[in-house]
């Protein structure tokens, strides 16, 4: 468990510094472009001829007619061709106005303002009862207030502006603006006094969009809300190096602002708080970096926030809270603190703390301060390499919930029997003598397997191919395999731990036995090596001879028997005999496609579909032992076979057969064939290798089957319900019921033209009460009739096309 945590943490150091790195080279580039820009922007208007002799412009709605019919406003006044003004220099240290450019009560026609520069006046631009504006490219610098002023605006843009040493904020929004986006721009040394800033809003300024901002330099805040502002959305701006005042800050919520989110922003090298939250209630606070800060977060009186997955780093104290409850703190990464990792001061109250990384702090990792600090709960979260890890003084504290507890890297206990749990509490120290009785802790598997035979009973006699029921269980398994009298016969099973698993032995290896008696040995094993295993004994043997009759039985069955051969013969002269017709009769190369057809069928465990591209499991059809695989272990090894193949066989010490050819690895006695369709792979694994005529069977219902779903397999998005009738046609296609248990078809059968012999073995399986596989009657067919397995194979076929079988009802 500390190789993995110490890997996860190095991964997260390493991305921490280089984001840093990144994030620094960024900004200082963008610092430097505002300062050439500024420069150009004066020289290249005044060399291009454009308006620099304005004081001021104030419009009304009433006055946007007369403006447009002057050079410097074109446009009329719609969304598609809106009012525009661009392109001027402004010095308006004369305007009546105390502004720049004045626009008041202009709510029902859009208007753009661009490439403008504004100097030496109170607010650069003012807005007053303002809509559907759009402000981009700006320079307003050195005003006495403000850059951009507005109060009662709704859907206005302000965008890659340059807003440069004023006076209070680059951007305030004074009250009741709604609905606004700020987006891309550069505010650098706003403000001289304590409320002042980069960007303000202030009195029911709601659903604000405050997105990739740069706020650098400035002498007080960064971004400040309060007063009764809700649903904004302060999204991946950057503040940097808010240095002029003890009381500056990167982002502040204040005074009942609630359920704002602020989420991926960067806060750098500031005096006091990086994140500040006062009365302010259910604000979303994610994915944020908050590097070299006094104090990371700081809450107070602010209840039902959420604080995940942010990055707190260099911080005298990361996160700071004082009555506040029903929080959320989860998934966030703090390290290299000086005093707390999460300092929780008084009066907190039912806060959950969960999933996070609390690291290489120099203090305490968290605290809780007083008694006031009731049912706090702490589960899931990793403590590694800080000064102490906790200290609680709270009341009623939970260090784990009802499953599982936090990562101490101080544990002194042990996990005996790895479940990941340490088997003994860890105290956390403090005047409320809590605890973790449910330490997270690995010390390695050293548990064995467990493995236990459940049928069939110690040395059972069988004379086809037995069935082991078995149930194991391991939760790091690994494998499973079979072998016969001391390993000398060895073969592999795919099956996931459970209980009742069946264990197939196959054809292949029952046909190697003599008759006799063999023990067997069904290991399993885990991944980290712990191997155990579960006997048993059975014995093989065929049917029993009759035993030899005495000499005078002999003579009166010798005697009949001769009789009966001659009329026999006469009679054979006259009919023709089905037995002699049918045996020992030499295949042509259609019936020996079909007999091998058959065996391939028989050998087959499982087929699976997986779509292409994605490589995701979509359906499979699996028989005896094949109902045992774990299809999502399987599909990834599926998948990676199309194209890997030859390096996959490399490196895990497979045999790839037919190289270049068929996508085929034998390991074993399995095979596992890979078919691939435009759309679909089919994964089949079977007992021996597969025929010509199956693979063309494959890959005719292969293409039917992408026939039938092109549009679903076009445009796959991960559903995969619509596959469901994927094992129907490959049963219909393939004549899967080859493959199942089955009876006899009675009526048929006496219809049906065969030899007596081979109906009679055929009526003797039908008294089975739960069926037989039809491979079992090619064994039999060999040995009673005397006859090849190949034409043993065909003749079995024949049957199943002439439909003599019927699957049984759990078949079905």
């Amino acid at each position: 468990m500390k190789i993995k945590m110490k890997h996860i943490f190095t991964f997260l150091m390493l991305f921490l510094i280089i984001f840093s790195i990144s994030t620094q080279n960024n900004l200082k580039n963008s610092i430097e472009n505002v300062q050439e820009d500024l420069q150009d922007r004066t020289t290249n208007l005044n060399q291009a001829g454009f308006w620099n002799n304005f004081t001021f412009i104030h419009i009304t709605n009433l006055n946007w007619t007369v403006a447009n019919e002057t050079d410097w406003c074109s446009g009329s006044g719609t969304w598609d061709n809106p009012y525009l003004i661009e392109n001027m220099i402004i010095n308006a240290s004369d305007s009546p106005t105390g502004c720049g450019i004045f626009i008041e009560n202009s709510v029902n026609v859009y208007f753009t303002i661009r490439n403008v520069t504004i100097f030496e006046t109170t607010n650069g631009i003012k807005l007053e009862n303002t809509n559907k504006g759009t402000f981009t490219n700006n320079i307003l610098s050195n005003n006495g207030e403000n850059g951009i002023y507005m109060v009662n605006g709704v859907n206005n843009t302000i965008s890659n502006n340059q807003l440069i040493n004023n006076g209070m904020y680059g951007i305030n929004f004074s009250s009741n603006c709604l609905n606004n986006k700020i987006v891309g721009n550069i505010a650098k040394n706003e403000g001289t006094n304590l409320q002042d800033g980069g960007i303000y809003l202030a009195n029911f300024c709601d659903g604000n969009e405050i997105i990739e901002n740069i706020v650098y330099d400035n002498n007080v805040h960064g971004i400040n809300i309060e007063d009764s502002c809700e649903g904004n959305l302060i999204y991946n701006n950057t503040l940097k190096n808010v240095v002029g005042n003890q009381q500056g800050y990167g982002i502040r919520l204040d005074s009942d602002c609630n359920q704002n989110n602020i989420s991926l922003n960067t806060i750098e090298n500031l005096n006091n708080f990086g994140i500040m939250m006062v009365t302010s209630d259910q604000n979303s606070v994610t994915n944020n970096q908050i590097i070299d800060i006094s104090i990371g977060m700081y809450m107070l009186i602010a209840h039902q926030n959420k604080l995940i997955s942010n990055t707190i780093s260099g911080s005298s104290t990361a996160i700071f809270m004082s009555a506040c409850d029903w929080g959320e703190i989860i998934g966030n990464i703090i390290n290299n603190t000086t005093n707390y990792a999460i300092r929780i001061f008084i009066n907190c109250d039912d806060n959950e703390f969960r999933d996070n990384i609390v690291k290489d702090n120099i203090g305490m990792g968290i605290q809780l301060d007083d008694p006031s600090d009731i049912n706090n709960k702490f589960y899931k979260n990793s403590f590694i390499s800080n000064g102490v890890h906790a200290y609680d003084n709270g009341t009623t504290t939970s260090w784990n919930n009802t499953m599982i507890g936090n990562y101490w890297d101080n544990y002194t206990g042990s996990d005996s029997n790895d479940d990941l749990i340490g088997d003994i509490s860890h105290n956390i120290p403090g005047t409320a003598n809590s605890n973790d009785s449910l330490p997270i802790w690995d010390d390695g598997d050293d548990l064995f397997p467990e493995i236990a035979i459940n049928s069939p009973t110690n040395g059972s006699i069988f004379t086809l191919p037995p069935e082991f029921i078995i149930d194991f269980s391991d939760v790091n398994f690994d494998r499973l395999w079979v072998t016969i009298n001391y390993s000398n016969i060895e073969y592999g099973f795919i099956a996931s731990p459970g209980n009742n698993v069946v264990i197939d032995m196959p054809f292949s290896i029952w046909n190697l036995l003599p008759e006799g008696y063999f023990l067997v040995k069904i290991y399993v094993n885990d991944t980290a090596g712990n191997v155990n295993y579960a006997e048993i004994t059975f014995i093989k043997e065929l049917p029993p001879e009759p035993p030899p009759p005495d000499i005078v039985i002999i003579i009166i069955i010798s005697a009949i028997v001769i009789s009966i051969i001659a009329i026999a013969g006469i009679l054979m002269r006259k009919l023709p005999n089905k037995d002699k017709i049918k045996k020992s009769r030499k295949l042509d190369e259609e019936q020996l496609s079909k007999a091998q057809y058959f065996k391939d069928v028989s050998s087959i465990l499982t087929i699976l579909a997986i779509h292409n591209e994605s490589g995701l499991f979509l359906s499979k059809i699996a028989v005896r032992g094949g109902t045992g695989l774990d299809e999502n272990l399987f599909t990834g090894f599926i998948s990676a076979m199309g194209s890997f193949k030859d390096e996959l066989a490399k490196q895990m010490g497979l045999q790839v057969k037919d190289k270049g050819k068929d996508n085929v690895i034998e390991y074993n006695e399995f095979t596992i064939t890979l078919m691939d369709g435009e759309y679909l792979r089919l994964g089949l694994v079977s007992y021996d290798s597969l025929g010509v005529l199956i693979k063309k069977k494959c890959g005719q219902v292969l293409t039917a089957y992408e026939t039938k779903h092109i549009d679903d397999l076009k445009n796959f998005e991960g559903e995969i319900q619509v596959f469901n009738d994927f094992e129907e046609i490959i049963d219909k296609g393939l004549d899967m019921n080859l493959n199942k248990k089955s009876i006899i078809n009675t009526k048929q059968l006496n219809k049906y033209d065969a030899p007596e012999s081979f109906i009679t073995i055929l009526n003797d399986l039908n008294s089975r009460s739960d069926g037989f596989y039809p491979a079992e009657i090619t064994l039999i067919l060999v040995r009673e009739m005397n006859i090849s397995e190949q034409e043993a194979n065909f003749m079995v076929y024949e049957a199943y096309k002439n439909q003599i079988f019927l699957p049984t009802k759990l078949e079905r």
